[in-house]
């Protein structure tokens, strides 16, 4: 998508993920358009201990439930998780993923 000519009506960089969670369900009401980009060092397949992957989903299913609140209604929230680059190790790579909501619609397949 091409911002060429548009006016970009807010960007900030912010320390961490819940930050950056809470200021864009803060601002994503009032706008047309929302773009967040989350860092997600973690690899949860290295944390052995089962309560630390769980605490890993619990963080970050609180942080996409802070955007997911934050949209406007019937709002199309579309989570991308783009895993590693092709240059990692193929035993290191972490896999990409995709996952989308329409606020306020009923899940169904």
């Amino acid at each position: 998508m091409s911002l060429i000519g548009k006016k970009v009506s807010h960007l900030e960089v912010l320390s961490c993920n819940k930050e950056l969670s809470l200021k864009a369900a803060e601002v994503s009401m009032n706008v047309d358009f929302t773009y967040v980009h989350m860092q997600m060092n973690t690899k949860l397949r290295q944390n052995q201990a089962p309560e630390t992957r769980q605490h890993h989903f619990k963080k970050l299913d609180k942080q996409l439930q802070r955007l997911y609140n934050g949209a406007a209604a019937k709002a199309l929230i579309l989570y991308i998780f783009s895993g590693s680059s092709l240059d990692v190790a193929a035993e290191q790579r972490a896999n990409g993923f995709v996952m989308f909501a329409i606020k306020g619609q009923p899940y169904a397949i």
